[in-house]
């Protein structure tokens, strides 16, 4: 440098701008910011059922209504056995209730109840003995209930009696013989045995096909040709029994 120049003022300055300008500037610092939102997808509705399970059709599902439950009305007794089973029955009272039932298919039930009151009213009937009887046993009753239906009037019941009971044996012997002579020939030793005014015939069904034939003790009628009805029976020969009566 010379010796008579002056340093500029300036200089300085110029240099510290210039340095400044070169310099890297600090980095900024980055601020947290919330993520932006996302998009929601639609879900499926959530199914707690197997995988495996069969689905239940929507009319499977419906519980249906409980059946309302009636009581069953009890028959009413009728007036006859209720009258014989009274304290104030007699022993005509239970004959004749006796044979209502014997000849009616309700209350068939009561005929062992009805016979044994009409043995304690000291009534005129051929099994009362079987009561105090120790050879009858409980596998015996069935046949005694078809005895007492017999002795009341269904004769058609004696038929059905099958025993090796010695005491009941004996009644239904006695039974069969009084059927036998009180016209039911199928308790007779010969099943046509009948009456003079009810010969052994067989005749078509009143009203049906002639080749529909019952056989039996077919009463002759003043009123014309008597009434053949078939009945769920046949005679020991095979043919089919008649029921037979006369036009009022």
């Amino acid at each position: 440098m010379r010796p008579n120049m002056r340093p500029l003022p300036w200089l300085p300055v110029v240099g510290l701008v210039l340095v400044a300008c070169t310099e890297t500037p600090p980095p900024q610092t980055q601020l947290w910011a919330p993520p932006p939102p996302q998009p929601v997808q639609p879900q499926a509705p959530r199914t707690y059922t197997m995988p495996w399970a069969i689905a239940i059709p929507p009319a499977a599902r419906a519980i249906p209504a409980p059946t309302p439950t009636t009581t069953p009305v009890a028959e009413a007794v009728p007036p006859e056995q209720a009258q014989c089973l009274s304290d104030a029955g007699t022993a005509a009272d239970c004959k004749t209730a006796l044979e209502k039932l014997a000849t009616s298919t309700t209350h068939r039930d009561m005929v062992r109840d009805v016979y044994k009151k009409a043995c304690d009213k000291k009534a005129k009937l051929l099994g009362c003995g079987a009561f105090k009887s120790t050879a009858i046993t409980d596998s015996d009753k069935p046949t005694m209930d078809l005895l007492m239906v017999c002795e009341g009037g269904t004769s058609e019941a004696c038929e059905d009696v099958k025993t090796k009971s010695a005491p009941l044996m004996a009644w239904h012997s006695t039974l069969k013989t009084e059927g036998c002579k009180k016209g039911n020939t199928a308790l007779c030793a010969n099943y046509k045995e009948c009456k003079k005014a009810s010969p052994w015939a067989c005749t078509a069904v009143t009203g049906g096909p002639a080749d529909q034939q019952v056989c039996g003790c077919v009463p002759k009628c003043a009123s014309g040709a008597p009434i053949a009805k078939a009945t769920d029976r046949s005679w020991a020969d095979g043919s089919k029994r008649g029921a037979f009566s006369c036009a009022p």
